[in-house]
């Protein structure tokens, strides 16, 4: 939980809601001020671009997805995250 990746070249440093380094996934959390707060959505595309970049794969999770999980699990479990 809050991995720190730093972006090449500019040296933005950015934190991830959670991640797997081995696997290269991160998992961001959005809740509803993600959609609504435009510097933060901005920052967020940012760091999906740098995370790209870094051959990382991104999923980002909705509340939505809190409700009914098993597509979410089924996703992450696809990209390569620890079953256990």
């Amino acid at each position: 939980m809050n991995l720190t990746v730093r972006a090449p070249g500019t040296g933005e440093t950015f934190r991830l809601d959670l991640s797997y380094p081995e696997q290269r996934l991160a998992i961001e959390y959005d809740g509803f001020w993600h959609s609504t707060d435009r510097r933060r959505h901005r920052r967020d595309r940012r760091k999906d671009d740098v995370l790209h970049e870094l051959s990382w794969n991104v999923v980002r999770l909705a509340d939505a997805d809190l409700e009914s999980p098993g597509m979410f699990l089924g996703r992450i479990a696809h990209l390569g995250a620890p079953r256990t």
